[in-house]
């Protein structure tokens, strides 16, 4: 008989705690906890006022809808668990867009035009259609400018390339056009071929020009019966250009892109949901709210059912139940209350302490204290390379405060191990940050205790 496999916490999968929510739709639901009103509440409203074959599009009033709150507050993975109560159909389209870091705008709505143009070039050439469609005059001219699109956007590294280029391309037309399509074509320059086309002269597309050409395609789908619906999630909007040197770029580009995601969500038969920190939807963004998540404030009960679905998921395999005691991870998961049971912060501290435990072969249980000196020896060990944040803590640990105040060229957080880890950015303020209780009783009680797994 083989020997039985030694058992090994290397064995968990690597997703164990990981904070960035699930994209594969049984992994959203599985994994999702805590926040079934707030499900209920944005799929009803959702369900209700989707623009199903362009029904509200005349509407003044359609504009993108958000789901804001705090940092690590768990908007992502609500946005994605609602978008997954819209079962699959044929008739609507979904996709997923990640702004996050994608530095600018163009290249969020590029990511956003390529997506949607494979489900374009999927439906318009199935072969079962009767009549055919990939080769009706006005399907063609779409996906001439779709190419034409495409090629000034393979050419170009980034959007302040493509601003710059000064090349044009022509598109042939022939006959009048209706419609979105008809409108785009004629803000361009034409130029007189032949009695029966003109030639229309294309400029490199900006973020708001792709929105445009986004539109026309989901037009031509609803025209031939293709689709009737395009429901977007443009994730992480708020953290374009999240390390930017120049704030006011940041800014710039933050805008841009809300402003493509107001025209592409104002098309006949799309619905755009975007989700960003409330900081981002307070700063005058004309968006329509789905749900305030600085309202919901999980449970501690809730962020433990969180750990164990978790758990489940992804630690069966290596036979792992807890890593730590019932009453340590009870005891973290109160603590949380005063951070307003942040889940996305949950996972990070689980994911920090567990990635130290599983390099011992113990499996003996850890208590709170081994918990919170693993922050201990990591702050020490990160301290000579983040002086100015560390110092930061301290002195607002020794004033008792809470909150902390960064300046727009000064902020020792951002890029670092300590944002989103032991500092988080306020809901209703970019430049101002807070602690966590964790982080002050590292502070005010730095010692080190030892005990299994000892050492970094």
């Amino acid at each position: 008989m083989a020997p039985r496999k030694t058992r090994s916490k290397y064995d968990c999968d690597i997703s164990l705690f990981q904070p960035e929510p699930p994209v594969a739709e049984r992994l959203v639901k599985s994994l999702f906890a805590g926040r079934d009103a707030e499900l209920q509440k944005g799929y009803k409203i959702l369900l209700r006022h989707l623009d199903i074959s362009g029904s509200r599009s005349k509407g003044f009033d359609k504009k993108p809808w958000v789901i804001h709150g705090e940092s690590r507050s768990g908007k992502s993975h609500l946005a994605r668990r609602i978008l997954a109560e819209f079962k699959a159909k044929p008739q609507r389209i979904k996709m997923l867009i990640p702004a996050r870091e994608k530095i600018e705008a163009l290249l969020v709505m590029a990511d956003l035009f390529g997506q949607l143009v494979g489900e374009f070039r999927r439906l318009t050439s199935d072969d079962r259609l009767s009549p055919p469609v990939k080769d009706l005059p006005d399907i063609r001219l779409v996906d001439d400018l779709i190419e034409q699109m495409r090629l000034f956007l393979d050419t170009a590294q980034s959007a302040t390339i493509t601003r710059e280029r000064s090349d044009e391309a022509t598109l042939e037309v022939g006959g009048e056009l209706s419609g979105l399509l008809g409108k785009l074509l004629g803000k361009y320059q034409s130029r007189d071929a032949n009695k029966q086309t003109r030639q229309v002269v294309l400029k490199p597309p900006t973020p708001e020009r792709l929105a445009e050409v986004c539109g026309v395609i989901v037009e031509k789908l609803m025209q031939y019966k293709l689709a009737e619906h395009l429901l977007v999630l443009v994730d992480d909007v708020d953290l374009l250009d999240y390390s930017a040197a120049s704030p006011q770029q940041a800014r710039v580009q933050r805008s841009l892109l809300t402003d493509a995601l107001c025209t592409l969500h104002g098309q006949p038969g799309v619905d755009v949901v975007l989700t960003a920190r409330s900081w981002f939807v307070y700063s005058g963004k004309v968006l329509t709210q789905l749900v305030d998540l600085t309202q919901s404030v999980l449970s501690p009960e809730a962020l433990v059912e969180i750990h164990n679905n978790h758990i489940r998921q992804f630690a069966t395999k290596a036979g792992v139940e807890r890593f730590l005691t019932p009453e340590g991870l009870q005891e973290f998961a109160n603590e949380m209350q005063e951070l307003n049971g942040l889940p996305g912060v949950f996972l990070q501290h689980l994911h920090t302490a567990f990635d130290r435990y599983k390099d011992d072969s113990d499996f003996t249980e850890r208590d709170y204290e081994w918990f919170v000196d693993v922050f201990r020896k990591l702050v020490a060990a990160l301290r000579s390379r983040c002086e100015l944040a560390v110092s930061m803590i301290e002195e607002a640990t020794r004033n008792g405060q809470l909150h902390m105040r960064v300046t727009e060229g000064n902020n020792p957080f951002i890029g670092t191990a300590f944002d989103n880890l032991l500092v988080f950015q306020s809901y209703h303020d970019e430049r101002c940050y807070f602690t966590s209780p964790l982080v002050r009783r590292i502070f005010t009680n730095p010692r080190t205790v030892s005990g299994p797994g000892d050492g970094l």
